[in-house]
């Protein structure tokens, strides 16, 4: 028996993610990790793992449940533009927006065969900002999820 590996569990929700919000166009890209610079986009949404913890489960002799914790960050420009398509207005949309998508997903993948056994939010998104990131004002909103892995 393997151990559960976290880069399979935020590869995929990663992936669910893009589906779901570049398809939509509410982000323009969605990372498998943090990235250290934006290159001028927004929205950007980035998945990192956030921790894993794992027990020896009561379900059989050699079965282990395994919590997989991921940290998923929105960032949007928070500076308005001089010709007025985007304004901090909109910024605080399109954060409304993607919270309800990121929301859908978690809703339609609880279960994910080869993945997870159930998929949650670990506790309330977090807003800051706006902060700068190479010198342009974003502000991010995180959320944490968990998800469950019995493997055995």
């Amino acid at each position: 028996m393997a151990a559960v590996n976290r880069k399979t569990v935020r590869l995929q929700f990663a992936s669910l993610l893009s589906t779901a919000l570049t398809g939509g166009s509410l982000a323009q890209a969605v990372l498998a990790y943090l990235p250290a610079t934006l290159g001028n986009k927004s929205p950007v949404v980035a998945v990192a793992g956030a921790g894993t913890e794992r027990e020896r489960a009561h379900l059989g002799a050699n079965t282990w449940l395994t919590w997989v914790y991921l940290q998923v960050v929105v960032f949007v420009l928070y500076s308005e533009d001089s010709s007025g398509t985007w304004t901090r207005a909109l910024a605080e949309t399109r954060l409304d927006d993607l919270e309800a998508a990121i929301c859908d997903v978690v809703m339609a993948n609880k279960t994910l065969a080869g993945y997870w056994d159930a998929l949650y939010f670990d506790g309330p998104s977090a807003l800051e900002g706006p902060l700068p990131i190479s010198g342009v004002p974003y502000v991010l909103e995180t959320y944490r999820v968990k998800a469950r892995v019995i493997n055995g």
